[in-house]
């Protein structure tokens, strides 16, 4: 009995002092949300058919589905503008197939101020031979007809490995000396 006695004072005692709780970790709280940023391309021009120039972001109104969406950025690009000198660009791109243990070079944002950078991709691990000479075709007329002063073009192709044939440049001889769109079929 004695011992009895000697156990309920030392259970009350601890009930009644104070026990340093340790705090639990509760999980750490996330967040996922996902996000879609729609590029918009738009060409505004005057009655007279000019491009309107100097826009600002409180121009433009964009809706969907009869909802103001919010805009997020805008961007304005001259390509139409003419490249006042031949700068010299850097090449851009390497082949991937080649291990480089430089650190990509800075390049200053003048260069690319006013410019349209291009890339013809050239898919050949599943194009049919007629498909790679359409599309061959389609380059040459574009280069031919539809580059303008402003463009950067580059030529990449995909057969085993990705192949970067041609830097960016504006040099429409230098793109139709490329391989892949000097080996086509007359039109």
């Amino acid at each position: 009995m004695n011992m009895n006695r000697l156990v309920i004072p030392i259970v009350l005692i601890l009930a009644v002092l104070p026990i340093p709780v340790i705090p639990q970790r509760s999980p750490q709280f996330t967040l996922r949300t996902d996000t879609d940023l729609v590029l918009v391309n738009v060409t505004v021009r005057d009655r007279q058919g000019n491009f309107v120039r100097d826009l600002k972001l409180e121009d433009f109104t964009l809706l969907e589905d009869g909802k103001v969406q919010r805009v997020s950025s805008l961007d304005v690009e001259t390509p139409d503008a003419i490249v006042a000198s031949e700068t010299q660009v850097p090449n851009l791109l390497t082949n991937l197939d080649t291990p480089s243990t430089n650190q990509p070079q800075r390049v200053a944002d003048e260069i690319f101020r006013n410019r349209r950078l291009v890339v013809l991709f050239f898919d050949l691990s599943s194009m049919q031979p007629e498909e790679v000479t359409r599309a061959a075709n389609s380059a040459v007329e574009y280069v031919q007809k539809q580059m303008s002063p402003a463009d950067l073009i580059a030529i990449v192709s995909l057969a085993n490995t990705v192949t970067v044939n041609q830097d960016f440049t504006s040099d429409r001889d230098q793109l139709l000396r490329v391989q892949h769109i000097q080996h086509r079929s007359p039109p």
